[in-house]
């Protein structure tokens, strides 16, 4: 897959790259795509929290939301993510 991006996001993975700190492009965009991945799945663990209190007729303390939500994370990097 090609992907075409900006010169400012081109000039700042060349710069990473550069630095040393990651061994390629590629390695830079897969990173970037585990945040992007781990930000969806953290929505997704409140959305069915937020569905699950409705359902329910009562709510979920913020508590239970983060809890929900980090238990996705690690599933999450369970899987490699």
């Amino acid at each position: 897959m090609n992907v075409a991006i900006s010169a400012r996001w081109e000039k700042f993975v060349e710069e990473l790259v550069r630095s040393g700190r990651y061994a390629s492009p590629a390695e830079v965009l897969e990173l970037g795509l585990s945040f992007v991945e781990a930000r969806k799945a953290q929505q997704e663990a409140l959305r069915e929290t937020i569905a699950a209190s409705l359902a329910e007729g009562g709510e979920h303390s913020i508590i239970a939301a983060r809890a929900r939500v980090e238990a996705k994370q690690k599933e999450l990097e369970a899987k490699g993510r």
